[in-house]
């Protein structure tokens, strides 16, 4: 089942995602900050106990199932990116700042939420698992 790959990618994507998108909002001073990186966290927070339902179960088809992981992507999309995020850009837009943290942001300033699942790199070769699930929506 491609849902396990899926979840570990969206969970160390959003981590890496949301440490350089909060370090551009608190660059430009973006007022709401503090809401933004709740959201951020419960984002986070239903990643990781899907994940876990699913290394609960993982014979267990119906622990997680495709569905529900598109539907808490779709509700995220609806409400945190196209309203709370579209909120702050024109904030930061224009902002020097926020340019600065952004380029200079590093992946590596990222503190994992557990070490031990860190993977390697996957090889040109091996083509994610995701885009196969995601290509068969």
């Amino acid at each position: 089942m491609a849902i396990r790959p899926c979840l570990f990618a969206l969970r160390r994507y959003a981590e890496t995602h949301f440490a350089r998108e909060e370090k551009v909002l608190a660059a430009c001073h973006t007022p709401g900050v503090r809401e933004q990186n709740l959201e951020h966290r419960d984002f986070v927070t239903g990643v990781n106990q899907m994940h876990r339902r699913f290394d609960d179960n993982p014979d267990d088809a119906a622990a997680v199932d495709n569905d529900e992981l598109l539907r808490f992507l779709r509700d995220w999309l609806n409400h945190h990116i196209l309203i709370e995020d579209m909120a702050y850009h024109a904030h930061a837009e224009h902002s020097p700042a926020a340019r600065e943290a952004a380029r200079s942001f590093k992946a590596t300033e990222v503190c994992w939420s557990r070490r031990s699942e860190r993977r390697p790199r996957r090889t040109p070769h091996r083509p994610h698992p995701c885009r196969d699930f995601l290509a068969r929506r």
